[in-house]
């Protein structure tokens, strides 16, 4: 999707709400945007009694991060981080002086002033952590340490644009973790962890773009019409001596002059744009945009808390992470260092942080952890959308009894069936996308065939199945007054009638009608985990080849080339089977499809250059 200016820059954060396909909670949604009725996250998670007798509990704490390091355990490490600050006479403190300047910089509003001052660590703290693992997993996988900068920001480059395949379908902005997790979104989606993987690489990131992207909001949406628009980030730079290289996500390229095989610098594409004509006609821009183009920095605002670069002092040389960036240093690096050149003469730097734009990157991790309070439990409206975005919810069965669909609890409980079938495998931790993103690629493979084995056993018993279909009118005539007599009995509140309900439930739950009916959620869950299972197997084959081709071309050895070339040819393979099979979901996933195509064309080049 090529970004482009929305006709309405400022717009109401509720329309997009709507349009990312959040479920139906419009009061919640009021809520949240207004800021009434959510969770305060500048408030510190709640100490939790320590049995831990170490003489450090900070470092003991953080050695756990070692083993796992998943929201959950980094919010329980935090906490037992902050029992031991709230004991220190010297706490990490914020240099009041320097949170004003931040906050002025930045246009935060009080809430987010006194977040990044606190001293203790939030709830969101450890999500922001977990994401920070994660990239930095991902970005050590790739095995860059004896490349050159240059190259290892083109490693990278290209591993962000195999991960996440561009999706027509529109998303809601996200942070890194859930994007990584998710495969699929927009070119911003792939220049915001492109940033955050060149920061766990140790190296200064930014977006290009003309002078209105310091206005326009991340996304946004056409009052009349509906249709969605992006900022217009144009490239993602790289600072790498004194030159940015460029880099397009939308093409999942670095920029270059025609007849080139190097990633062009801001500087040669504004001193020529004559010169790139292929890359402009593809991006359809001007020369003269191009030699409007300023840099603009986005760091998360989690990233510029004093805390954070405590914490990040605090962890052991052996799990180090980057969790914190001196913004006021980068600015200087970049405007001292990068923009002194005389081909960058007019070419300013400044920060990216459209006020109160909930889905900017410097505010995308809070928003995304806000909770609302919906009939007594609380809920995350962005979180959800998100989920529902990405969820395959189309293909819940359509059940119908004599032509009227089904509805109230027996389709609920259908709904049910689906989502449990992806339970394990979608948007979670250690699921096989999660090994795979973190180059886990045996623990892949083992959780993939699995999967695949059980989900084939299914396909097998479901085609055996006779007149699946007509099972549905004979289950919705028992399951209607079964569900209906636990409601009745559990607004009640009588203890007997609820656990006579309850008896009733379990006995049909377990009933051969019940099983019929798993079998017909099966019959549309198999196909779909069939086809994410071959996908997912094929890009474990792809990172493997693209890994042993990195090591073909940091030492050029026999060994290597032939390594190359099989692991080359057991990738064309792999897609070539997800390619073929499931026709039946051909017209469901084109941009799945197109890009399985372009990385299994990636893999004949890839096998050419290892045979040479």
């Amino acid at each position: 999707m090529r970004f482009r200016m929305s006709a309405t820059p400022r717009l109401e954060s509720k329309f997009l709400f709507c349009s990312f396909g959040i479920i139906g909670v419009g009061a919640a949604i009021a809520l949240f945007l207004s800021g009434s009725g959510c969770n305060n996250r500048g408030e510190p998670t709640k100490p939790v009694v320590s049995t831990n007798r170490t003489e450090d509990p900070i470092a003991a704490s953080l050695a756990r991060l070692e083993r796992e390091d998943a929201a959950t355990t980094c919010l329980d490490a935090l906490q037992t981080v902050n029992q031991a600050i709230e004991r220190m006479e010297a706490r990490p403190g914020a240099d009041s002086s320097a949170i004003a300047d931040l906050s002025r910089s930045l246009k935060l509003n009080v809430k987010e002033s006194e977040a990044l001052a606190q001293p203790l660590f939030t709830s969101v703290d450890a999500e922001y952590l977990a994401d920070c693992f994660l990239v930095r997993d991902c970005v050590q996988s790739l095995e860059l340490k004896n490349f050159p900068p240059s190259r290892k920001a083109e490693l990278v480059f290209a591993w962000v644009c195999r991960q996440i395949y561009l999706s027509h379908q529109a998303h809601p902005p996200a942070p890194a973790w859930w994007l990584l997790q998710a495969g699929s979104g927009s070119s911003i989606d792939r220049a915001a962890v492109f940033l955050e993987a060149l920061r766990q690489m140790g190296l200064d990131g930014c977006l290009i773009g003309p002078p209105v992207l310091a206005k326009a909001p991340i996304v946004s949406l056409e009052k009349k019409g509906g249709r969605i628009y992006y900022a217009p980030v144009r490239a993602v730079g790289v600072r790498i001596a004194g030159d940015i290289f460029l880099f397009d996500p939308s093409q999942g390229k670095p920029i270059q002059a025609k007849d080139s095989q190097k990633s062009a610098t801001l500087a040669q594409i504004r001193s020529n744009p004559a010169a790139f004509p292929d890359w402009l006609a593809a991006a359809n821009l001007t020369a003269d945009e191009i030699k409007s183009w300023e840099v603009f920095l986005a760091p998360p605002l989690l990233s510029l808390a004093p805390r954070m670069e405590w914490l990040e002092r605090q962890i052991p040389k052996s799990n180090a992470v980057r969790l914190h960036v001196d913004l006021p240093k980068m600015l200087e690096r970049f405007q001292k260092e990068t923009l002194m050149d005389e081909q960058m003469k007019g070419v300013t730097c400044r920060i990216w942080n459209v006020e109160n734009d909930l889905y900017s990157p410097l505010r995308i991790q809070d928003t995304f952890h806000r909770e609302v309070k919906v009939n007594g439990s609380l809920f995350r409206p962005v979180r959800e959308g998100f989920r529902e975005s990405h969820f395959p919810k189309r293909f819940v069965p359509e059940l119908t009894v004599k032509g009227i669909s089904l509805g109230g609890e027996p389709k609920r409980r259908i709904e049910g069936m689906f989502r449990r079938e992806f339970a394990s495998i979608f948007l979670v931790h250690e699921s096989p996308r999660d090994h795979l993103l973190r180059g886990n690629f045996s623990n892949a493979t083992a959780s993939l065939t699995d999967l695949k084995e059980r989900n084939d056993r299914y396909r097998d018993r479901i085609a055996r199945e006779q007149n699946l279909d007509a099972s549905v009118e004979l289950w919705a005539k028992e399951a209607s007054p079964i569900f209906a007599a636990l409601l009745e009995a559990t607004e009640s509140g009588d203890s007997n009638a609820i656990s006579r309900a309850r008896e009733a439930e379990e006995r049909f739950l377990k009933s051969e009608l019940s099983e019929k009916m798993a079998y017909l959620v099966r019959r549309e869950t198999s196909r779909l985990i069939g086809a994410e299972t071959a996908y997912q197997l094929s890009l474990v084959m792809q990172e493997r080849a693209e890994r042993a081709d990195a090591r073909y071309e940091q030492v050029a050895t026999e060994s290597r080339r032939a390594d190359a070339e099989r692991l080359w040819l057991e990738a064309i393979d792999s897609w070539q089977r997800y390619l073929v099979n499931y026709p039946e979901l051909r017209g469901e996933f084109p941009d799945r499809d197109a890009h399985a195509q372009a990385l299994q064309d990636r893999c004949k080049l890839g096998l050419a250059r290892a045979k040479k």
